[in-house]
């Protein structure tokens, strides 16, 4: 747990000391590494403390000028994945949401890719979960940068790094449903105004699923996702009427009034993509 002698406020020496504690080497013998991932985890959950589910953007805006953010990157590029424990990809997480598009804009001047795909090939799920959530609010920062039917402007970046690649694997093989949900979302943010290479039908029957999810973050990131895919002028020659009609169907039993609404204005978007037919039926 985080150190009570931390409140629930940061301040400009205490992201500059997290920071510096995260630059750290950790050497010497089992019990001075012990120490110093202990001291390294405190941090952590001292980040968390502050910043989990709340909109405190001047505060991180302190933290990445302090080197919060370069502190995570180091550690994502340099130590062996199975010392990377979940601590350090939840810190780096919630320093990405809640946060605003500005935020996001300057983590990503940070260059934190090659850290975050790095954590794609962690044997921990939950891990490869964080480092998927953070690229995705990074990546949609910069799809929201972007003027529609624009290309996004990370794309190629994180071709060369192998991101998509690693994206589309865990998309299909990993065991975990909230991996493969989140990978389908991040493909579709990735490939904003463009044709999906392949598991088009998949991916995007996948996101409309998720317009009912009961999570509010993974309703509105399949929103964006498909708000991205549907500016790709291309006829993606896609048949997904029954799944549609399926989601539509399943709203009739949902109450909560705003996963309704979430889910009506995703599908709304769907009807507009060139090559999509939609059997939309009352069930409101």
């Amino acid at each position: 747990m985080a150190c009570a002698c931390f409140g629930p406020s940061n301040s400009k020496g205490q992201m500059k000391t997290i920071a510096k504690n995260f630059q750290l080497s950790v050497s010497g013998t089992d019990e001075q590494q012990k120490l110093a991932y202990g001291k390294q985890e405190n941090d952590c959950d001292t980040l968390q403390v502050i910043f989990k589910g709340k909109e405190d953007n001047i505060g991180r805006m302190r933290a990445i000028e302090e080197g919060v953010v370069e502190g995570c990157i180091h550690i994502f590029e340099t130590r062996e994945l199975e010392q990377i424990t979940q601590p350090f990809p939840e810190a780096f997480l919630v320093l990405t949401e809640p946060a605003s598009t500005e935020i996001n804009l300057l983590i990503y001047s940070k260059k934190p890719f090659q850290g975050l795909v790095r954590l794609l090939d962690h044997k921990d799920n939950r891990i490869v979960a964080d480092a998927i959530r953070s690229l995705i609010n990074i990546i949609t920062a910069g799809s929201d940068s972007t003027p529609n039917k624009e290309p996004h402007p990370y794309y190629q970046s994180l071709q060369e790094i192998g991101a998509i690649e690693k994206l589309f694997k865990l998309q299909q093989n990993n065991e975990d449903k909230y991996v493969k949900d989140l990978a389908a979302v991040c493909i579709g943010v990735i490939f904003k105004a463009q044709e999906l290479p392949q598991y088009k039908e998949q991916i995007i029957e996948q996101l409309k699923y998720l317009l009912i999810d009961n999570d509010e973050w993974m309703r509105n990131a399949s929103k964006k996702a498909i708000n991205c895919l549907v500016q790709n002028n291309v006829d993606p020659k896609i048949s997904t009427n029954t799944t549609s009609k399926d989601v539509l169907a399943g709203l009739a039993h949902i109450e909560d009034e705003q996963i309704r609404k979430d889910a009506r204005i995703g599908l709304k978007l769907l009807s507009e993509f060139k090559g999509f037919i939609l059997f939309i039926i009352n069930v409101y």
